[in-house]
């Protein structure tokens, strides 16, 4: 039996156990993209999430898996990227990072900057978005889109996430940068409204120098699709 099944058995019966406590229903909401969102409420306050909780792409590959207690996240929640591999596991019961995957040295996507200098005998930990470098930054994609450029074609320009990370491992600001490919002249900035997001989606772990949590920033260059939204790579 594979390692994916065990772990869906094994929410089941987690799910199980709290829905067996109250009375549930099962609900799915399309979020578009080919994103299918599966959860379980409870039956007399469908607000509230109880038990079982996925999101599952057309081809039913689950991106992420966890367990909801009266809407909050218990125990060890999966997270997966767009191919079906496990990205991150995140126990939110003992608020740890169980395991991250290891970055693609073949690609530079992503950049983490500090806001203090370091030096080779410093220890040094980036910041990690609780989610994943992919499901974890969906709800920030899907927010923005860039206007359309009346003399630059989208394959003149190129667009960066650059999202700054307090201490305390929460989303302070995230902004999209839109800049010329020839000389990285910034043509627009558009700026997120923090309160359309829920709570979760602003969680980090937040960076480290010396075991000193810092300020850092994490830039993420992104695709500027043909309708102008923004899509990962």
């Amino acid at each position: 039996m594979s390692f994916r099944l065990i772990f869906t058995f094994i929410l089941l019966l987690i799910s199980a156990q709290l829905c067996l406590a109250q009375e549930t229903i099962e609900l799915s909401t399309y979020h578009g993209g080919g994103i299918t969102e599966k959860y379980n409420t409870l039956k007399s306050d469908r607000k509230i999430k109880q038990g079982l909780y996925q999101q599952i792409t057309r081809k039913n590959t689950a991106i992420v898996s966890g367990v909801y207690d009266h809407n909050k996240r218990v125990g060890i929640w999966h997270f997966y990227d767009k191919d079906g591999h496990v990205n991150e596991l995140y126990n939110y019961t003992t608020q740890k990072l169980l395991y991250e995957a290891p970055v693609d040295s073949t690609h530079d996507y992503i950049e983490y900057i500090f806001d203090k200098k370091t030096t080779r005998k410093d220890t040094v930990t980036k910041p990690v978005r609780i989610g994943g470098t992919w499901f974890g930054y969906l709800p920030y994609i899907k927010l923005f889109k860039v206007d359309p450029l009346n003399f630059y074609g989208s394959v003149t320009i190129r667009a960066f996430l650059q999202i700054l990370v307090s201490p305390g491992g929460r989303l302070s600001e995230c902004k999209l940068i839109v800049q010329l490919k020839n000389n990285n002249a910034i043509l627009d900035t558009y700026l997120l409204n923090n309160d359309l997001l829920d709570e979760y989606d602003k969680q980090f772990v937040a960076a480290t120098i010396n075991r000193q949590p810092v300020v850092s920033t994490i830039s993420i260059l992104v695709k500027i699709n043909p309708d102008w939204s923004i899509s990962l790579y």
